[in-house]
């Protein structure tokens, strides 16, 4: 979804390279840019907990709460609603980083 929307502003914006001067644009390129860079830390520890065979609920809760924080974030970065979205975007997807990269931790010490 966020690559297809930065796809359709630069169509609509004519902007090959950059964002031109739309901020439209640099919302959905930032919003894009974002995903891509917490996202596969937060995945690759999700899997590393999967193989370490920990609760199945606990990671399907922090993969929960891992989409609800990257939807929360991408809706206020591409859309420029009130700043608490991305408060709560970022702020759930460090948890799900933090509480990962802590278990995986503590599943290879005991």
């Amino acid at each position: 979804f966020l690559a297809i929307r930065v796809i359709r502003l630069r169509w609509k914006h004519q902007v090959s390279i950059g964002t031109g001067q739309s901020q439209e644009l640099e919302g959905a390129v930032r919003a894009h840019a974002n995903a891509t860079e917490t996202l596969p830390i937060a995945l690759l520890l999700l899997v590393s907990l999967e193989f370490m065979g920990l609760s199945a609920v606990y990671i399907h809760g922090l993969g929960i709460a891992l989409i609800v924080g990257r939807l929360f974030h991408a809706y206020q970065i591409s859309l420029q609603k009130p700043l608490i979205f991305r408060m709560i975007g970022m702020g759930l997807t460090m948890t799900v980083i933090s509480l990962s990269a802590i278990s995986v931790f503590c599943m290879m010490i005991f």
